[in-house]
């Protein structure tokens, strides 16, 4: 599958709907809705109590003082959100896939999933797509404001198979513009080829961990995993050609020990990579995640 369209990434809210409604613990790692019992400003009513120093006076219930001569103050359940923002991948490397489908397109339909998803658990989705043109969804709990964001998303699948010169995705600028969008506790969420973060990208990431929570999905072809030996082998990009007398055995172990290591720099403040392949069913691999 080349590219996507607006009518299929929209058909994906049912396929969320459905995974809301199983009984295992889906989306764990990009749900929300939650409800804790910190104490807040949220608008259920908890308690009553009596007013102990440092209370804010503006919850001072003034019936229940008055009828038992003792200052008492209110408390309110906390509604606790989890926000998502999305930066989707649709730079030069999401332009390769030997099976099933691109590496763009099946970034769009985890995308409309996810966002679907937060949509249908009342959490405010905001997005931005990085590619040929960068389309950004300031975070809202309207579909139709998302729908229009998922027509631009099929419409840069169709781009960058069309573009006869794709750029490499400025992981920088689009991370900054992302933090400037998104709101204090946010979940950022990174979806595309990450092999190609840098130190200095993910320096901002784990800056940006102090004040939200980040989680990246690595998208991958499976031949990128195991590739052959390639013996005398010749690649064309429509310009140049590019021949291979051969991939020995260290180089192959390349690809995963830098996956590894994009894995554990992660961990160390607190985020987390996710793999999924270019033939994986969306659905099928979100209905695994954890927290």
């Amino acid at each position: 599958m080349l590219t996507t369209n607006s009518t299929e990434l929209i058909r994906l809210r049912y396929k969320a709907r459905e995974l809301k409604k199983t009984k295992k613990p889906v989306l764990n790692a990009f749900s929300g809705n939650l409800r804790t019992r910190k104490r807040g400003h949220g608008i259920e009513f908890h308690e009553a109590r009596p007013y102990t120093y440092g209370d804010d006076v503006r919850n001072i219930d003034w019936r229940i003082t008055a009828r038992k001569t003792t200052v008492h103050t209110r408390e309110f359940q906390q509604d606790h959100e989890q926000n998502q923002f999305l930066l989707i991948d649709q730079s030069l490397p999401m332009r390769f896939a030997t099976t099933h489908k691109l590496k763009s397109v099946q970034a769009a339909h985890l995308a409309a999933l996810i966002g679907w998803s937060s949509i249908e658990s009342k959490n405010r989705i905001g997005a931005m797509i990085e590619g040929p043109q960068s389309h950004f969804l300031k975070q809202t709990l309207n579909a139709k404001k998302f729908c229009y964001w998922l027509g631009k998303l099929a419409l840069s699948t169709e781009q960058l198979v069309n573009n006869t010169r794709p750029q490499p995705a400025d992981w920088q600028a689009s991370i900054n513009r992302c933090l400037q969008l998104m709101s204090t506790g946010t979940h950022l969420i990174i979806i595309g080829d990450l092999i190609y973060l840098q130190e200095n990208h993910i320096d901002l990431l784990m800056h940006a961990s102090r004040h939200h929570q980040i989680s990246g999905i690595h998208i991958y072809d499976k031949f990128e995993e195991n590739l052959p030996p390639l013996n005398h082998t010749s690649f064309t990009d429509g310009e140049n050609i590019f021949k291979f007398n051969g991939i020995n055995k260290a180089q192959r172990r390349q690809y995963t020990k830098k996956i590894d290591k994009l894995t554990n720099r992660f961990k160390k403040f607190g985020g987390q990579i996710l793999t999924c392949a270019t033939d994986n069913e969306p659905q099928e691999m979100i209905t695994t995640l954890t927290t």
